[in-house]
């Protein structure tokens, strides 16, 4: 996900909790660095009072990969900022056993 921000503390942390309704592996460019987890917290930092932030994480499935023809996930996603409700995400992926 991505966004413009403004009136932020520079080293003071966004703390996001996301859920899904399977497990998946977690990383990002460089490596998948999480395997099989279902929940987790995530803190990301700014860098200045104002700007435009972007997460660029990947997951996949663990070794037991899809079923057969399609899988639906479902992720909430809840952050919080300064100890207030920031936004919060729901997503819906549907994937296809013909990418593999």
């Amino acid at each position: 996900f991505e966004f413009d921000y403004e009136n932020a503390s520079p080293g003071e942390p966004l703390i996001c909790i996301w859920t899904r309704s399977r497990a998946f592996n977690e990383g990002n460019y460089e490596d998948v660095n999480k395997h099989g987890i279902v929940t987790d917290t995530v803190r990301y930092e700014f860098e200045k009072a104002r700007g435009h932030f972007f997460f660029p994480g990947f997951d996949t499935l663990p070794a037991d990969g899809y079923p057969d023809p399609w899988l639906t996930v479902d992720m909430e996603y809840e952050c919080t900022y300064r100890g207030r409700r920031a936004f919060g995400l729901e997503y819906e992926f549907i994937y296809s056993s013909e990418f593999q």
